[in-house]
């Protein structure tokens, strides 16, 4: 929670013209990490998550919203978190709507790894914006070194590819995309509690 605070003040200035932001934190232990690995990876989700709302404020009458929400899940074979469980987890409107989801497990948090481990919990994080949506086309690039949305010349790329690596690999997690054009965006990232 320090780190999105941190990141949500950083980005204040961004945030300040109309863009609401909803947290929904939840009771969550002390979690083992990169701290500012972690707040780089808020920021590039945060700052992706503006920049779409930016794109449409003012085409619509809509107030542009980024929720944040955090709790504590259980799985139930403690070795990981299925795109199953995820998807009968996560249930409200995302359930009748069409979504791609982009999930990756780092292999070496295998079965005998989550054995070892008392706590077959993770952490999940969830940041999501009402603003346009990620075309499917566009949802399969996303985490590509480089990709970008905007024209050449502007910008370095998303930042989603070192998101990915900094979550699947540095924290041994996943980073999952759900997303529906038209309707919105939502990062999941699950940190396992090692």
């Amino acid at each position: 929670h320090e780190c999105i605070d941190s990141t949500l003040l950083i980005l204040k200035n961004r945030l300040k013209y109309g863009i609401k932001v909803v947290k929904s934190y939840g009771n969550l232990p002390l979690v083992k990490c990169y701290s500012g690995q972690l707040s780089q990876v808020f920021m590039n989700i945060v700052s992706n998550a503006i920049d779409a709302l930016e794109e449409i404020k003012g085409k619509t009458i809509f107030v542009p919203a980024i929720t944040i929400a955090t709790e504590v899940i259980n799985s139930s074979d403690g070795d990981c978190v299925s795109s199953e469980f995820i998807n009968n987890y996560v249930g409200g409107d995302r359930e009748n709507s069409q979504q791609l989801s982009l999930a990756t497990l780092n292999n070496d948090l295998s079965s005998e790894a989550a054995e070892k481990s008392q706590n077959p919990a993770w952490v999940a994080i969830r940041i999501a914006d009402n603003g346009p949506g990620i075309p499917p086309e566009i949802q399969r690039r996303i985490f590509e070194t480089f990709f970008t949305t905007k024209p050449a010349g502007k910008g370095t790329g998303l930042g989603l590819a070192i998101t990915h690596q900094i979550v699947t690999e540095k924290h041994k997690g996943k980073l999952n995309l759900h997303s529906t054009p038209g309707t919105g965006t939502e990062f999941e990232i699950l940190l396992p509690l090692i």
